[in-house]
């Protein structure tokens, strides 16, 4: 490998921005319109309008207050549903800022489709309409 390949691949892993784990910050309930989150030490539970999701720790933010965390979505349904016979549970990024008291967070699904952003703010009460 020459020497100039060398130099360029230290210099673009110096560009890399430091992450800093923020999962004591998160801990405990975040709500907003649409969505709800429970944060714990190991793995989030996401509410939203009809449907519900999963973000696993650690929560890990770049200096600006950037995420992308990785996680689950799945769809609700209204009414009864059989076992196993319900929406698949499918592969999600959540990606959004984090700033002090308040948080934007979108989701991207397996299929590059985006839902939200979403406003969310620590210990305020989530706005979710349930599924009938």
């Amino acid at each position: 490998m020459s020497r100039i390949a060398v130099f360029g691949m230290l210099a673009l892993a110096g560009c890399a921005t430091p992450q800093r784990d923020i999962t004591p910050a998160l801990q405990g309930s975040w709500g907003g319109r649409h969505i709800g989150l429970m944060v714990g030490t190991l793995d989030t539970d996401v509410e939203f309008d009809c449907a519900e999701g999963t973000i696993y720790g650690p929560y890990l933010v770049n200096n600006d207050g950037r995420f992308s965390w990785e996680g689950t979505f799945k769809r609700g349904t209204g009414g009864p549903v059989r076992v196993g016979q319900g929406p698949p549970e499918r592969a999600a990024k959540y990606k959004g800022v984090f700033r002090g008291g308040d948080m934007t967070l979108a989701v991207k699904l397996d299929d590059d489709t985006t839902i939200g952003p979403f406003t969310l703010e620590r210990f305020k009460e989530p706005q979710i309409f349930r599924c009938l």
